[in-house]
């Protein structure tokens, strides 16, 4: 039986990795902030990464892209990637909405955690993830958008705050109750996302290639994110 190896893309923001894991482990990963754009800087990234492992696009066997939400374009470029190369070598595609990716090193606390990133300048992009849940894979959870106030004021007591966007929020946070990992861009790599698409993997949880589209949010939009595929 041949080795599982699995493309890792994330480039739901400016902050974009790559990576290749096995059965869901990091082999290696880059993470860049995005200068140009997505376009432009992908495709050498996993350039990059596959040369320094040795391994070729013909050894892949499964291809992981982060969903969303985030940059209307940035997902764009990733998922069309991600499509492209799973439809051309028949690989299998699982898509991880871009909020687990960020609150999965947290799920194991027993405390609410909101995993956050930015949706324009006054807007949040959230998703709350309860306690006493394994993973993220537990229940259909609801993604928001916010203006910072009223995402605090709608948080329950003792939630971890986590992601792309949490600095923007500690610096509004007035009550002890809430905790804010601020540990500064990028937030973000391809070790959860691989653990998390090879969880799916395993499950079945894959994607229809031609169906896939990014997680939009827009205003007071809320977005349900299904695990049935």
């Amino acid at each position: 039986m041949s080795k599982s190896l699995e493309l890792c893309i994330d480039t739901s923001t400016r902050y974009a990795s790559v990576a290749i894991s096995s059965y869901g482990t990091i082999l290696v990963n880059l993470s860049w902030h995005s200068q140009l754009n997505h376009s432009v800087e992908l495709v050498p990234a996993i350039q990059d990464i596959l040369s320094r492992t040795g391994i070729k696009i013909s050894d892949l066997s499964a291809v992981f892209v982060a969903r969303g939400p985030g940059g209307f374009s940035a997902l764009r470029v990733g998922i069309s990637f991600a499509k492209s190369l799973a439809s051309a070598r028949s690989l299998p595609i699982v898509s991880v909405p871009t909020l687990d990716i960020e609150s999965q090193p947290f799920m194991n606390l027993e405390r609410p955690v909101c995993a956050v990133i930015q949706a324009g300048k006054e807007k949040i992009y959230s998703g709350l993830y309860h306690p006493k849940r394994a993973t993220t894979e537990s229940c259909d959870l609801e993604y928001k958008v916010f203006k910072p106030n009223e995402l605090i004021d709608s948080l329950p007591d003792k939630t971890l705050i986590c992601g792309e966007a949490a600095n923007t929020i500690g610096m509004l946070i007035c009550s002890k109750s809430l905790i804010v990992v601020d540990s500064g861009p990028p937030t973000r790599n391809g070790v959860a996302l691989g653990r998390l698409g090879y969880e799916r993997l395993k499950e079945g949880n894959i994607d229809d290639p031609i169906k896939l589209e990014p997680i939009y949010l827009h205003g007071s939009q809320i977005k349900s994110a299904s695990r049935n595929r």
